[in-house]
C-alpha cells in the first residue's frame, strides 16, 4: 500500500504515468508497506509468462528476496525509477522518504532494489545517472543505499505514520530496537534475490 497522500499524473506520453505527493510528506515518512492485499506469484507461476498477463505482470511487480514477483494492489506499481530517487526499500517491507517531498514532487525509487532480471536503460536526468539499471545494482550499490536509508530512519520517529498498521509485531520490534541501540540493522543486500536459492527467508513485514 503506498501513502494515502499521492496520487497519479500522467508525466508524458514516453514515461507514461508517476506517482506524485499531494500534500508533504517529510523525509522518515513509510510511503509504501507491503499489503496483504497485494498479488502474490511464485517465480514459476505460468500467469507470468501467460500471452495476455505476463507482460503486464512483468511491468507492474518487483521480484522479492525469495522470486516471488509482487504486484501492488494500488498505485504504488506506477512508481517510477530515478538513480537519485527520494524514497528507497527496505528489508523491513516498507519503503522510506530518504528526504521531504513537497507537495507536487514525483515520488521515485531505485529499481536496482527490485531485483529487475535484465538491464534497462535510464534516462532519469540526473548528473549521476548510471545510464543502466543493473540486476546486480542490490549488491553493488548497497553500501549507499544502507548510509541514506540510516540517515531518514533518524526522522522516523518525528514523521506521521499512516502506514505503519501494516508493518507486522516482529518487524515493528526489530525497528523500534535499531532506533533505541543503532543494533539490528537488517542491509538492504538482504532483499537481493540469488537464483537457485529460492528458500532463503529474511525478516520482512506480512
Amino acid at each position: 500500500m503506498i501513502h494515502p497522500d499521492t496520487e497519479i499524473r500522467q508525466i508524458n506520453e514516453t514515461i507514461g504515468v508517476g506517482v506524485f505527493a499531494t500534500k508533504r510528506i517529510p523525509k522518515g515518512t513509510i510511503v509504501f508497506a507491503l499489503d496483504p492485499l497485494d498479488i502474490v506469484l511464485p517465480g514459476d507461476d505460468p500467469l507470468i509468462k501467460h500471452p495476455g498477463l505476463g507482460s503486464y505482470i512483468e511491468k507492474y511487480s518487483f521480484r522479492d528476496e525469495q522470486g516471488r514477483r509482487i504486484l501492488s494492489v494500488d498505485h504504488a506499481k506506477y512508481v517510477n525509477h530515478h538513480c537519485s530517487p527520494n524514497t528507497l526499500c527496505t528489508a523491513w517491507g516498507f519503503d522510506i522518504a530518504v528526504r521531504d517531498i513537497e507537495a507536487g514532487d514525483e515520488l521515485t525509487c531505485d529499481y536496482g532494489l527490485l531485483n529487475i532480471e535484465s538491464n534497462m536503460e535510464c534516462m532519469c536526468g540526473d548528473p549521476g545517472c548510471r545510464l543502466v539499471i543493473a540486476p546486480h545494482d542490490g549488491l553493488m550499490h548497497s553500501r549507499h543505499w544502507n548510509k541514506v536509508i540510516k540517515q531518514a530512519l533518524k526522522s522516523e520517529k518525528e514523521a506521521k505514520q499512516p502506514l505503519a498498521f501494516l508493518l507486522s509485531p516482529v518487524v515493528k520490534a526489530q525497528l523500534e530496537k535499531y532506533l533505541q541501540t543503532g543494533k539490528g540493522y537488517i542491509s538492504v543486500e538482504k532483499m537481493v534475490y540469488l537464483e537457485g536459492n529460492s528458500n532463503r527467508k529474511i525478516r520482512l513485514a506480512s
